[in-house]
């Protein structure tokens, strides 16, 4: 239903005749949607995979921490992590930082012998602890951070073409942002004066504007060698054909950038979030500033979610239910969800298909942070990965018609 309901909003005045038709379809489409929602609930039931009367612990996400010292000899250095074996800086070995050193096959055989026995990239998530050295936000030299951007002349005046204004609010509207302008330098002064608290903005024009940014988030080299990130075709081929003749071509990397402010987490009703959705791109998720709290959800319980494809036209599911109620207690009762803090310099990897909901609120697992100043910042590196995009051939199917919107462009969101 996506491209008609697209198709008609946009044109409403030509196809006002085919109201009726239109408003009939999407009635039968949700009736269908909820009857299949139903049916998956029975089925888990019967099963005994899922009990909604049960009530579950959440679990944290397998983490490494990066500014670790470790033995440079590859050898050395996968025994002292795998094994435990207690290595003396003066036994002879070379120590390196961790973030120098590390391997994709030593990062899943860690992750497999300390948390998960089928660790794989491809389905779990992990914290990559001090992925950015805590020197690097000391000496003032980044961009991206609140006062980076508030005394840089180019980047105060980006023009968002949108943002949320109110990123408390529930419903699907939660996952649309306003049509308001705003340049990005008055976006923080509204958070920082109390004017708009609870506003938020998740948008790629800030890295659009300025790719040179891009390598403030994450290093190149490190993400293709633990995630087979690999650098996006149209930056190879702009050096032979220029960008006139590339700027129909899809990205296969994007670079969004997320602000809010977070709250104290009694204040439920009236703190940002972003609400549980699933995407078919694989996301390093990276703090640049302050702190984010997350909740992940693997794939295998999406059918328990009662997943709805964006409406307007955007490749993602989102759970279709009230968020702030219904939706903590359908989750206490999955065996296995995820709840973990991002701070500042941390990385968070969320495979493709993956739920995840951020909360910017206080907890009681955020220590690293300055109470005077919680402000979030975090940038992500969203990738498709082919190979991981049928890794859930149910929604792989049914987004195809969103995919193809959100590729060419055309969409509402």
């Amino acid at each position: 239903m996506a491209p008609l309901t697209r198709l008609y909003e946009k044109h409403q005045s030509l196809l006002q005749p085919l109201n009726c038709t239109l408003e009939a379809m999407s009635l039968i489409a949700d009736g269908m949607e909820e009857f299949s929602h139903k049916v998956w609930e029975d089925v888990a039931r019967e099963a005994d995979v899922w009990n909604d009367n049960v009530v579950s612990s959440y679990s944290e996400p397998p983490e490494i921490d990066l500014n670790a010292s470790v033995p440079c000899d590859y050898a050395s250095r996968k025994k002292y992590l795998l094994e435990g074996r207690q290595y003396e800086e003066l036994h002879g070995d070379h120590w390196c930082q961790l973030r120098d050193v590390i391997t994709r096959d030593v990062l899943i055989e860690y992750a497999s012998a300390h948390f998960h026995t089928d660790f794989d990239l491809a389905t779990h998530p992990i914290i990559l602890r001090n992925v950015l050295p805590t020197d690097s936000f000391e000496n003032g030299s980044r961009r991206l951070t609140p006062t980076g951007i508030l005394n840089d002349p180019f980047l105060s005046n980006v023009l968002l073409p949108n943002y949320f204004t109110d990123a408390s609010v529930t419903g699907y509207n939660a996952l649309v942002p306003d049509s308001k302008q705003i340049t990005l330098s008055q976006f923080l002064q509204n958070i920082q004066s109390g004017e708009s608290p609870r506003s938020k903005i998740g948008t790629q024009v800030i890295i659009e504007e300025h790719p040179e940014l891009r390598a403030e988030i994450f290093n190149v080299s490190l993400a293709t060698e633990l995630f087979s990130w690999s650098e996006d075709p149209n930056d190879i081929l702009k050096g032979w054909f220029g960008d006139s003749w590339l700027s129909w071509l899809p990205s296969t990397s994007y670079y969004p950038v997320f602000i809010a402010d977070n709250k104290p987490a009694l204040e439920q009703s009236s703190y940002p979030r972003t609400d549980l959705h699933a995407e078919p791109i694989g996301n390093i998720a990276v703090q640049l500033h302050g702190f984010r709290r997350w909740t992940l959800v693997p794939t295998k319980w999406s059918k328990l979610l009662r997943p709805t494809v964006s409406k307007h036209g955007r490749a993602y599911v989102f759970a279709n239910m009230e968020p702030q109620h219904d939706l903590p207690k359908r989750l206490k009762a999955l065996p296995l969800v995820y709840e973990c803090v991002t701070n500042r310099g941390d990385a968070l990897w969320v495979p493709p298909w993956m739920w995840h909901r951020v909360d910017y609120s206080y907890t009681g697992v955020a220590t690293n942070f300055d109470e005077d100043d919680t402000l979030s910042l975090g940038a992500s590196i969203f990738h498709f990965f082919p190979k991981l995009f049928a890794c859930n051939p149910l929604f792989a199917f049914i987004i195809v018609p969103n995919l193809i919107w959100e590729v060419l462009g055309i969409n509402m969101e």
